[in-house]
């Protein structure tokens, strides 16, 4: 059998680190895109707030995971009054992002845990050969941090759903929309 020339392992190893250069370039330039948005963003945002508080006009921070958006009459020539403004709590800091963010703790926690206990008492056939081959020390300190992962991101659970029953009463009421 003919193994690789020198001269084709050589420049498949260049075209894979230029690659891997251009992938990281690209994510440099990703993040770099990303902070000039946020930038942009959070400064439109200051504007309309300190415009706002020297208007003495409230600002209603609204999650769309908890209620979907406030339609107030927005029809086609109803007069609007601007009595509040209502701003969209940041991706990160919605509820329903991070609910989701600790469901998925959850899921690795319960799976890592069963499959720790499988190993470590061997409840597979065959598994206990393996399982005894492993220092038994690992597999009960994997057992025992994986629960306390599933633990962790159970309570978190618990705390964002009553969280959410919280955040409903707080709703502002829908006004009647004004005709023309």
């Amino acid at each position: 059998m003919d193994s690789i020339p020198l001269w084709v392992a050589m420049l498949a190893a260049l075209g894979a680190v230029a690659l891997v250069l251009l992938t990281c370039r690209i994510l440099h330039l990703n993040r770099r895109l990303a902070l000039l948005t946020s930038a942009i963003e959070s400064h439109s945002e200051l504007t309309l707030r300190m415009q706002l508080r020297d208007a003495n006009i409230p600002i209603v921070w609204w999650d769309k995971t908890v209620e979907p958006w406030p339609d107030e009459g927005k029809r086609h020539r109803n007069r609007s009054e601007l009595t509040h403004v209502v701003l969209g709590v940041p991706e990160r800091l919605r509820w329903g992002t991070t609910m989701r963010r600790y469901q998925g703790l959850l899921a690795i926690g319960l799976l890592g845990t069963a499959a720790a206990a499988v190993w470590l008492f061997g409840l597979a056939p065959g598994v206990f050969e393996l399982a005894a081959a492993w220092k038994r020390e690992i597999l009960f300190a994997a057992l025992v941090l994986f629960g306390l992962l599933s633990f962790y991101a159970l309570v978190q659970c618990f705390r964002k759903r009553l969280e959410l029953e919280r955040l409903r009463p707080a709703v502002p009421p829908e006004r009647p929309s004004e005709g023309r």
